[in-house]
């Protein structure tokens, strides 16, 4: 649903990926990657979207350069980045719009590497523009999260507008991609946070209650199976001091008592009873 950002006269100004609402949440992606970035550095933001990332830099200080393909994006954004610049991050020479000798202390790839046709080039072009020391913080759907097993298992890939599933994703991301993507970069591994959502909390939470009791008990044992966002936070090998592997980082427990289901199954029942009495 488009998230109306600002009015001009009788005009409303929006944009799809205006995600504004998620600075409530503590634990949302877009707090995680904006606190990974830092405070009082210079940022690149790569592929910016409508500037809501940017916007939280600035707050905290940061000098930001935003860059992005979608016009009406960039002019949002400009509102905060301090420079922005069209470029069309599926293009082998965008890095060239940047200026050669600039350096960040933090680059930034929210929600971005999904929607790109070679993300692990755009990757290594934007990884080109860090400072020695700095850091890149990435945020990726999970694309093994139990509601996209559940759509599987239902022989379904039913994309949506925004989401797990967002209809303009052209790469998908698993647990086991994530260090060969930062390795692929020149990139180690220094920090993980997970975003959890529990399958009947998620977009898709009807079909993952058509799957049968049996097989919902099962996807328990996925590891990742709660985990709807991966925020990664990495450093160049050469500035590395530690290796850190995901795998060994403890994924939060979400409560996943049947107490839970027998209020939601009930709650479904009534609802149904109730459209069949309006019908009749």
């Amino acid at each position: 649903m488009d998230v109306p950002l600002r009015v001009k006269g009788d005009i409303t100004v929006s944009h799809l990926y205006d995600t504004t609402a998620r600075f409530a949440d503590p634990g949302s992606a877009l707090n995680r990657v904006v606190r990974l970035a830092g405070k009082n550095r210079r940022v690149l933001d790569v592929g910016c979207g409508p500037g809501t990332t940017a916007s939280a830099l600035v707050a905290n200080g940061c000098t930001v350069t935003a860059v992005d393909n979608d016009p009406s994006a960039l002019s949002l954004a400009a509102r905060y980045a301090t420079t922005t610049c069209r470029v069309d991050l599926d293009r082998e020479d965008w890095g060239g719009e940047l200026a050669p000798n600039q350096r960040f202390d933090a680059i930034v790839l929210a929600d971005v590497l999904e929607h790109l046709r070679d993300p692990v080039r755009t990757l290594k072009t934007a990884t080109q523009f860090l400072s020695e020391d700095g850091n890149v913080v990435i945020s990726l759907p999970n694309a093994g999260h139990n509601a996209v097993l559940a759509l599987l298992w239902l022989g379904d890939f039913q994309y949506r507008d925004i989401g797990l599933l967002d209809r303009t994703h052209v790469r998908f991301f698993c647990a086991a991609n994530i260090e060969p993507l930062l390795s692929s970069a020149g990139l180690t591994l220094q920090h993980v946070e997970f975003v959890m959502t529990h399958p009947r909390d998620s977009e898709y939470a009807e079909e993952w209650y058509q799957l049968p009791g049996r097989v919902r008990r099962a996807l328990r044992s996925n590891r990742y199976g709660s985990v709807y966002q991966f925020v990664l936070a990495a450093r160049r090998r050469s500035a590395a001091n530690a290796v850190l592997r995901l795998d060994d980082v403890a994924v939060p427990p979400l409560p996943d008592s049947p107490l839970i289901d027998l209020r939601r199954a009930v709650g479904r029942i009534a609802r149904r009873i109730g459209l069949l009495a309006e019908r009749t």
